[in-house]
């Protein structure tokens, strides 16, 4: 009982103490100062001279922002350590110990964004937006009307005044020109979008199919392309290896497995049909590819020409 009134005494001294200390301060702070007032955080002191300039002190008292420099000076909500400036209708952003990092001479509006484990500035320039990367270097000019940041610093979405949507990499170099409804990064393409038809740009921002199939899938050696239910396959330089007529496709190591309703054929690599879809199931054994139509089995080899049946007993139909 007694260690416990011990530690509440020495508590309430200490909390009494430092408001009295805090309260001297201020008193000393708005003797120096025209105006001064703590920070809703009490990290610091607001301070403004006759001039009607601002600056920020710390808790000391030590000038940290030089009160005749800024007509405003705020830290905006939520710990960030960095100070928003303005001067002449324009924003700028100081570091946590006064360093300029972007200047108040050129944007309008300055904020920044983070995004997983980085952060950048969005600025903004007479409606038109730009991007400033942490260290206050313009990455990005104040032409679009919006930008977003890509995940894991792959690049930004970007959008110009008509609400066509590009993509830049992310030291800003234009990579998708805004001339798409939609554009999405993957790891291997650009997935892009126009008039809610589907196509797709490589790394390098060219475009390989153009917006022209209801839905495009991607595979590891080639696209799946897709109209009103019928699929084809294009190769990754966006090449057509065959059109869209076929309800099923599916790559074998060497062709491609097709079907029309349920019946199943092949096409080689380059997409001519060497078994017509006319099976129930198409199996593979040895060098020889085995069908199975109802009771009736038939052999062709590889380039799709009839053989005789081997005096084998063949597989089941998958």
């Amino acid at each position: 009982m007694n260690l416990f009134r011990y530690f509440f005494c020495a508590a309430f001294v200490l909390l009494f103490s430092f408001g009295g200390f805090s309260q001297t301060r201020l008193k000393e702070m708005q003797k120096k100062y025209e105006m001064a007032y703590y920070s809703e955080d009490s990290s610091c002191f607001f301070v403004r001279t006759i001039k009607g300039k601002v600056g920020i002190c710390d808790t000391t008292g030590k000038e940290i922002i030089e009160p005749t420099l800024y007509d405003y000076v705020i830290r905006p909500s939520g710990g960030d350590n960095y100070y928003k400036v303005r001067l002449n209708g324009k924003e700028g952003i100081c570091d946590s110990t006064g360093k300029v990092i972007i200047a108040p001479d050129r944007y309008d509006r300055v904020s920044k964004a983070t995004v997983t484990d980085y952060y950048y500035y969005s600025v903004v320039s007479e409606g038109k937006t730009g991007l400033c990367s942490a260290a206050g270097v313009e990455i990005l000019p104040c032409v679009f009307s919006k930008i977003v940041a890509a995940a894991n610093k792959s690049g930004y979405y970007v959008y110009n005044e008509e609400g066509a949507m590009g993509f830049t990499d992310y030291n800003g170099n234009i990579i998708v020109p805004c001339r798409y409804n939609n554009v999405k990064f993957y790891t291997n393409y650009f997935s892009i979008r126009n008039d809610f038809r589907n196509g797709v740009c490589n790394l390098s921002g060219t475009e390989i199919i153009p917006c022209q199939y209801d839905k495009i899938y991607y595979r590891t050696d080639y696209y799946i392309i897709e109209n009103e239910g019928k699929k084809g396959v294009c190769d990754l330089q966006g090449r057509i290896i065959f059109p869209c007529k076929y309800d099923d496709v599916s790559f074998r190591t060497d062709h491609y497995l097709v079907k029309i309703g349920s019946k199943s054929g092949i096409c080689n690599l380059s997409g001519e049909e060497i078994i017509p879809c006319k099976y129930d199931g198409i199996n593979r054994l040895a060098e020889i590819s085995v069908t199975k139509n109802d009771t009736i089995n038939s052999w062709y080899d590889f380039s799709g020409h009839p053989v005789e049946a081997p005096k084998i007993k063949p597989p089941m139909a998958q």
